[in-house]
Order: structure tokens, then C-alpha cells, then sequence
């Protein structure tokens, strides 16, 4: 099935090609799925989301939310 591609926080050629090779790992998989990915000795972490088109976004840092009382007590300093 043919489908629209589109790589997300890719600034470089490397992360474009890491992009890529996660999305073939991927395959036709429907689920929401996080890749590593080895290109050029560096690896990488791509997120890649199958609906109509699939997207593939580069992870370069997560952040983690905290929640309830964690979240209160950052608040509260």
C-alpha cells in the first residue's frame, strides 16, 4: 500500500536515513512503536505512528511529566 511519509525533527541527512530505516523496520504495523536504530556507529531513537500517512519523528529528549502528588509538591517548591 502506498502511503505519504513524513519524518518529523530530522535535521540532519543521518536522522533522515534513521527515519527511514525505522519506518522499514516497521513495516505495515498499525501500532505506535519506538525504534533504535544504528546508522553510521550512532544510534537512534525514532517513534513511528502507521494511520493514513506514517509519520516518523526523530526522539531527541523526553520529557516526563509528573503526576499528582509529584506534580503538587514541584509546585509548591
Amino acid at each position: 500500500m502506498n502511503r505519504e511519509v513524513r519524518i518529523v525533527g530530522a535535521s540532519t541527512f543521518e536522522e533522515r536515513i534513521a527515519a527511514v530505516l525505522a519506518i522499514e523496520q516497521h513495516g505495515e504495523r498499525t501500532e505506535h512503536i519506538v525504534h533504535s536504530v544504528k546508522y553510521k556507529d550512532k544510534h537512534y531513537t525514532v517513534e513511528v505512528h502507521v494511520f493514513k500517512t506514517i509519520v516518523a519523528e526523530i526522539v531527541k529528549k523526553r520529557e516526563f511529566k509528573l503526576q499528582g502528588m509529584q506534580a503538587k509538591d514541584m509546585e509548591l517548591g
